[in-house]
């Protein structure tokens, strides 16, 4: 595809970065418009076969898959295809392009309709007839000369929660405070491993000037966890309603935007936005409910996501840059899928230019984002922090997308208690999960250390990552989320064994070229002197999530189950001196096996 090449993930595994100099670059963005020589920006888009299809923000069947909650891998095809809105598509005008009358110049491109993305920047959606192929239609627009880049309004779909029954206590908390709480299979968590909040929090517990923009589903700021810690915008509150009192571009705005349905009220009407918000700031010391990391700081909803988990790519961007603008610190962005877009690409880097971090999820698809990169999270813009699932145990979530250069940290994110609409809580898991954990440490930070750029910020954050051998070899720090260390400037000890400074023993097991529907059971038995032990895998090639490799103790206990593609793997500690893999493979076969070389052994 065109326009696209400067998409493409990069390494972010040096610290510190810097973010490109800050400047003013107002968005000026405004509603849609219509033209005078075509269909009105709001009015029905007729295909060539007849058929009617309702205008853009109308359209229910939109792109960016909010929830990345532990989403099922991609279809088992070696080429990725992405669906997009038919007929849709996000252009970018030539800085000489922007100098001329845009709606006449856009006549050029054989477009019926044209929404304002952001004028300023020269960025607009664009339709053409849904007959065309999209290759084709974008080939024909670029060869005008008037165009940097032009892409597909992309589509994706979001995948169902996973949840257990609800339990508001603070105790059931574990990413705020890791007491060995049980997990839903009745597997003690370690201690410690968590956020770090708890202790953070005995420093401080977070400002009511430091504001987050929550871009997601909306955010649910009536809920008795949420409504106090909910950003209000005094200029529309006390205005005129209907009028855009603050002169932002958009009118009674007082929580926050819907570009979803294109109106001031981002209200949730999912539970996922909801969610991610009381992780970040649920009111704390309250008597209700949960607590977020930041107790104190603001939430701005920012929706573009439907009720039904997707988005536009068109509303993102304009979401993106709505933040950009506004008094919000930095933005948390639970979302993602699709290929690189160009579109998405600038409107991150303008937030950068003002020293906005977007934080972002890593993905769910269990892949490694080195090599299959995952968006926005695997931009190359240095105002990202990429945050990966780590569950109860230290262990990689199975669902989390990993990345020793191009994914950042790890924070909880399995089996999460958080807010949602109706006043109550619930658990979920992902990466959307463990996002809000650091966004929340962002803020806390910022409240403690006002002054801070957020480029500061993130250089503490992932220099104070607490040290985990279990994830050492999958993200760019080594490690997990410690926010009491990012306050206080000090690492912290891990707080399981590193089995690289254990006794070593040789053990070769390995299947390579595995057939498909297969089963494969391997015994691990050690000499009666070792209390517990850890499997070294020295390469892990599997199909994600469908060809797996359970790690078993001499009892048949599940330990650890693995998938997808890594290096240098420790599993969790096994006890005893007996344990099992068993490797099993679905109907298909898409990886070349995998194979143990040593275990690290406790006597």
């Amino acid at each position: 595809m065109l326009g696209l090449s400067d998409g493409s993930a990069g390494p972010r595994s040096s610290y510190p970065q810097d973010y490109g100099s800050e400047c003013s670059n107002e968005s000026g963005m405004t509603s849609s418009l219509s033209l005078d020589w075509s269909l009105s920006m709001r009015g029905q888009i007729t295909s060539d076969q007849g058929g009617d299809m309702s205008r853009f923000s109308r359209l229910s069947v939109i792109v960016f898959s909010a929830f990345l909650i532990a989403i099922a891998a991609e279809a088992k095809e070696t080429e990725k295809k992405f669906d997009a809105i038919p007929g849709e598509y996000v252009v970018g005008l030539t800085k000489e392009a922007k100098t001329f009358n845009v709606f006449e110049i856009l006549k050029m491109l054989n477009v019926s309709n044209v929404e304002i993305v952001n004028e300023r920047e020269g960025v607009y959606l664009v339709v053409r007839s849904i007959a065309e192929k999209s290759g084709a239609a974008i080939e024909d627009m670029m060869k005008s000369g008037i165009l940097r880049y032009a892409e597909p309004n992309y589509l994706y779909y979001a995948d169902s929660f996973a949840q257990v029954p609800d339990d508001p206590d603070l105790p059931v908390l574990w990413g705020m405070k890791n007491s060995g709480q049980l997990d839903s299979q009745g597997r003690p968590g370690i201690e410690q491993m968590d956020s770090g909040a708890s202790d953070a929090w005995q420093l401080t517990q977070g400002s009511s000037d430091v504001i987050v923009a929550v871009i997601d589903t909306g955010v649910d700021y009536t809920h008795p966890d949420l409504r106090e810690n909910a950003w209000v915008n005094e200029a529309e509150l006390n205005g005129v309603p209907g009028v855009d009192d603050d002169g932002n571009g958009y009118v009674d705005d007082i929580h926050g935007y819907d570009f979803a349905n294109d109106d001031g009220d981002p209200m949730d009407d999912n539970n996922h936005g909801t969610h991610c918000a009381g992780t970040i700031a649920a009111k704390g010391n309250n008597g209700l409910g949960v607590v977020g990391v930041s107790w104190n700081a603001k939430i701005m909803g920012v929706k573009f996501l439907t009720g039904s988990g997707s988005g536009s790519l068109a509303n993102a961007v304009k979401s993106i840059d709505y933040v950009t603008q506004s008094p919000a610190f930095f933005s948390s962005n639970s979302w993602g899928g699709g290929p690189a877009s160009q579109a998405m690409k600038e409107a991150i880097q303008r937030a950068g230019e003002k020293g906005k971090l977007f934080v972002a999820a890593a993905g769910n698809s269990s892949s490694n984002n080195d090599t299959t990169p995952q968006y926005p999270a695997s931009y190359d813009s240095d105002n990202i922090i990429s945050v990966a699932a780590i569950d109860r145990r230290g262990s990689l979530a199975n669902f989390s997308c990993y990345g020793k250069t191009t994914v950042d940290i790890a924070a909880p994110g399995v089996d999460i208690v958080s807010t949602i609409l109706g006043g109550g809580t619930k658990s979920y898991s992902g990466t959307s999960m463990a996002t809000p954990h650091v966004a929340g440490a962002v803020a806390l930070v910022k409240s403690l250390f006002p002054n801070w750029t957020g480029e500061q910020i993130k250089e503490r954050i992932l220099a104070t990552a607490r040290p985990n051998p279990r994830i050492s070899s999958h993200v760019a720090t080594g490690g997990n989320l410690d926010v009491y260390a990012a306050l206080t400037g000090k690492v912290r000890d891990s707080v399981i064994p590193d089995p690289n400074r254990l006794e070593s023993i040789s053990q070769n097991i390995e299947l390579l070229n595995y057939q498909s529907d297969y089963t494969q059971t391997f015994d691990i038995i050690l000499d009666n002197s070792v209390k517990k032990f850890y499997v070294y895998f020295e390469m892990i090639d599997t199909e994600p999530r469908y060809d797996t490799i359970t790690v078993l103790d001499g009892s048949s206990n599940e330990i650890e189950v693995l998938s997808g593609k890594m290096t240098g793997h420790y599993t969790q500690a096994v006890l005893g001196n007996v344990g099992k893999l068993v490797f099993k493979s679905d109907s298909s076969v898409n990886g070349k096996g995998f194979r143990v070389t040593k275990v690290a052994v406790e006597r």
